[in-house]
């Protein structure tokens, strides 16, 4: 397991990362902590639609619980999963910068 703490916008995010091999998969899982889980929902909606660019080899899942975004990924090789996780954080950060510009939402 790897754990990484960065500063995204004004509050920080902890990855943890698990490589679990399965037969001929690799699995790894993400959780993201939010401020709320309005956040982590609104985080949820623009990251959900993405899906992989790749047909096959791979499968990402994302959910939320409380103010936790889950992801996990399952990928045939460790390469398409290190290609998509490395595409799915670029898109999280620019997620996470654009919340903290706006502010948080109005009820």
């Amino acid at each position: 397991m790897r754990r990484k703490c960065e500063e995204v916008g004004s509050f920080p995010i902890l990855f943890s990362i698990f490589y679990v091999p399965y037969d001929y998969l690799n699995i790894s899982e993400l959780k993201i902590p939010f401020p709320s889980s309005t956040l982590a929902k609104i985080a949820l909606g623009s990251l959900a639609p993405d899906p992989e660019p790749r047909k096959g080899g791979i499968i990402k899942e994302l959910d939320v619980t409380d103010n936790i975004l889950h992801v996990q990924w399952r990928a045939e090789e460790a390469r398409i999963l290190r290609v998509s996780i490395n595409s799915f954080l670029e898109h999280l950060s620019l997620v996470v910068e654009t919340m903290d510009l706006f502010g948080p939402p109005v009820a």
